[in-house]
């Protein structure tokens, strides 16, 4: 979950990825986690790893 909030707190720092204007902290994270489980499907991929 730590490399997703990065991602996504990038996202917001550079503005191009989403509306969203604050960056999220692991607590926000947990939480939107634990709200949609089962819903949705989170997937990760990493560039150069086998």
């Amino acid at each position: 979950m730590k490399e997703i909030m990065k991602i996504y707190n990038q996202g917001i720092e550079d503005r191009i990825a989403t509306l969203e204007t604050e960056t999220k902290d692991p607590s926000y994270m947990t939480k939107w986690f634990d709200q949609h489980r089962g819903r949705y499907c989170v997937l990760a991929a990493e560039k150069g790893t086998a």
